[in-house]
């Protein structure tokens, strides 16, 4: 989702002004890259959430 966020704003940027690919780059690198570790941290606070939430523990399997 974050990627084709991020590739269609530079599609829409590269149809709109044509910017020079190395300013393409300079622009889209850092924001990919920080709004990526952005997204890891919410994802992974939601996967602890839901864990905690649902009480998961390891798995075994138990004899019946």
């Amino acid at each position: 989702m974050l990627g084709a966020l991020v590739v269609g704003l530079a599609i829409t940027i590269q149809l709109a002004w044509g910017p020079p690919i190395w300013l393409q780059l300079i622009i889209w690198l850092p924001i990919t890259v920080f709004s990526v570790v952005g997204a890891l941290r919410v994802a992974k606070a939601a996967l602890l959430g839901a864990e905690y939430r649902n009480a998961a523990h390891e798995g075994r399997i138990t004899p019946p």
